[in-house]
């Protein structure tokens, strides 16, 4: 009995090495261009999971959409290859407003009676599944990585001083935009940065180099204000945008443009540095280290070649596509993936709190990449950076499709 158990056993195994070796020759030998993800409509009937977040705050968030969509009236939004006009999605949001007022606290079982709700899954094998059941690793596979962002209040000024010294710039006028489908309808939705070099197109100076520039006085661009510390330069640059505190007058500042170089965590390299350790990776901590550290946090900033440069606006915080964004509902996530003005639910459990959110993609940044990022924009002042500093969790996203 035991000799034919082994028999069954070294069967199991042949077979499954087997769909391994076909599997792994498959992916080696293939040149399509695949995703590991999938966008999956379900069933909610067992799902008990109601909006806890602010219910002005939500309403604000969908007026902003209806208005937005009211002036794009031709555009076409897509997801999972489903086309949907902008007419279409604003009739779900009104519905959705209205559903809001009538029954205050929504559940994702309300939700379906106007939308359709899928999530994102991750494709496996068989040979995924058999390594999760063995090892139980990936648990995090269908998840998505939460983190949080904020408005800071900065204090600046409009001349350069010995305690004003490190400059906030305008776009550079050598720095080109470039939307690539408008030269190919092929090409990917997506804009580049550059400048002309000897009738070429090049890309644009790192941070290095432009840093180099600023120095020698050969940027072609002028400083709009002055901050006191390169911590909070670097605060305003990946924020995005912020509110300057200049003589107690206080204005909004909004991202303009980038150098179009590549974004690289700060955090991820103080943490393969050895400098910090990955429970000590909040923007608290970074700042901590920083200010002890500031001779070496310059050099630390190097390593990062993106640069962003900004422009005064009327109103703030604004997300990419110009609508200012709303404490706890509105989110960045990759628009080459996901459409603007998209409405998720997203889940996710931070301390003893559970936050269950309906949120809308207003944003985009460098640094929220992929399928599985979002940034939720945790407001202004100290609370929302404590909470955005703080802010690394894995959560469940639904995806709410207008029917």
């Amino acid at each position: 009995m035991r000799e034919k158990f082994n028999i069954y056993k070294i069967l199991f195994i042949c077979i499954i090495s087997f769909n391994f070796l076909v599997s792994c020759t498959y992916i080696s030998n293939s040149n399509e261009k695949t995703t590991k993800y999938i966008f999956k409509k379900i069933s909610v009937s067992n799902l008990s999971i109601y909006d806890n977040g602010n219910e002005t705050q939500l309403i604000k968030a969908i007026n902003e959409s209806v208005n937005y969509l009211s002036n794009h009236p031709k555009k076409i939004f897509l997801f999972n290859k489903q086309k949907f006009t902008s007419n279409k999605l604003k009739i779900s949001l009104i519905n959705l407003k209205y559903l809001i007022k009538q029954k205050h606290s929504i559940s994702i079982k309300d939700l379906t009676k106007y939308f359709n709700i899928y999530t994102l899954s991750k494709k496996e094998t068989i040979w995924d599944y058999i390594i999760d059941l063995i090892f139980h690793k990936n648990e995090n596979k269908n998840k998505v990585l939460i983190t949080g962002y904020f408005e800071p209040e900065l204090i600046a000024s409009y001349k350069k001083d010995k305690e004003f010294s490190y400059p906030i710039y305008e776009r550079p006028s050598d720095l080109i935009q470039v939307y690539l489908p408008l030269f190919d309808k092929s090409l990917p939705h997506e804009t580049i940065w550059g400048r002309v070099y000897k009738g070429q197109l090049i890309p644009y100076f790192t941070r290095k180099e432009i840093e180099e520039r600023i120095k020698n006085g050969n940027i072609n661009a002028k400083p709009i204000a002055w901050l006191r510390s390169p911590i909070d330069l670097l605060v305003l640059q990946i924020q995005g945008s912020a509110i300057l505190d200049i003589n107690g007058t206080k204005r909004f500042i909004h991202y303009a443009a980038s150098n179009g170089r590549p974004y690289i965590s700060i955090g991820m390299i103080l943490l393969n540095k050895g400098i910090l350790p990955y429970s000590k990776l909040s923007w608290q901590d970074i700042e901590k280290w920083a200010k002890k550290n500031p001779k070496r946090f310059s050099e630390i900033l190097e390593k990062n070649p993106r640069y962003i440069f900004f422009k005064w606006e009327d109103r703030g915080p604004l997300g990419s596509i110009g609508l200012p964004l709303i404490p706890m509902r509105t989110i960045a996530m990759d628009q080459s993936i996901y459409p603007p003005i998209l409405i998720t639910l997203i889940v996710f459990k931070k301390g003893l709190k559970n936050f269950n959110l309906i949120t809308l993609n207003f944003d985009q940044g460098a640094a929220i990449k992929g399928f599985k990022r979002i940034d939720l924009y945790c407001g202004e002042g100290k609370k929302a950076e404590t909470l955005a500093g703080s802010l690394r969790a894995y959560g469940k996203i639904y995806f709410l499709i207008p029917k």
